[in-house]
C-alpha cells in the first residue's frame, strides 16, 4: 500500500500539459515545457506552475521554474515541480535524474542523468534524486 504524498486534508483538482516535440535537441520546439494548475482546497488560493527547459545538451538539462508567489512553496507546488522535472526525465528516455536547484530567484534546475541513483552526498542548494520508478508512480496519480 503506498502512503499518501499529501495530507487528507488537502484535496487538489489537477490540470496539466506537458509538450516535448519531436525535433534535433538544438532547436526549441525540442524542448520540454509543463504547465499545471492547481486549486487547494483547503485555502481557495489557486497555485500556477511551469517547468520550462530552457537549455539541453547530451549529459544535462537545464530548467526554469516559474509559479505563482502566494503559493509557491505549498505541498502542492512540490508534487507539481517533481512532476515536471519527473516528465523531463521519461521525456529525455533516461531511468535517472539528478535536479539541482543552481538559483532560488528566478527557480533554476540543473538536470543531470546518472547510470544509477547512487549520487554523493553534496552540500549546497537542494537536489532531489528522481527514479524511472519514482516518476511512473508520479505521473501515474495525474490521472
Amino acid at each position: 500500500m503506498r502512503a499518501p504524498l499529501l495530507a487528507s486534508s488537502i484535496a487538489l483538482t489537477f490540470s496539466c500539459a506537458a509538450t516535448a516535440a519531436d525535433a534535433p535537441a538544438s532547436s526549441p520546439e525540442a524542448l520540454y515545457r509543463m504547465s499545471a494548475e492547481a486549486m487547494p482546497a483547503g485555502n481557495g488560493k489557486s497555485l500556477s506552475l511551469t517547468v520550462q527547459e530552457v537549455k539541453r545538451e547530451a549529459e544535462f538539462s537545464i530548467v526554469d521554474v516559474e509559479a505563482t508567489s502566494e503559493t509557491a512553496r505549498s505541498p502542492a507546488a512540490s508534487l507539481l515541480l517533481v512532476r515536471g522535472l519527473c516528465g523531463l526525465m521519461l521525456a529525455r528516455g533516461q531511468k535517472f535524474a539528478v535536479a539541482e536547484q543552481v538559483s532560488e530567484q528566478p527557480i533554476e534546475f540543473r538536470m543531470t542523468f546518472p547510470e544509477s541513483a547512487a549520487v554523493e552526498e553534496r552540500k549546497g542548494l537542494p537536489r532531489l534524486v528522481l527514479s524511472e520508478a519514482n516518476c511512473a508512480g508520479i505521473q501515474e496519480r495525474r490521472e
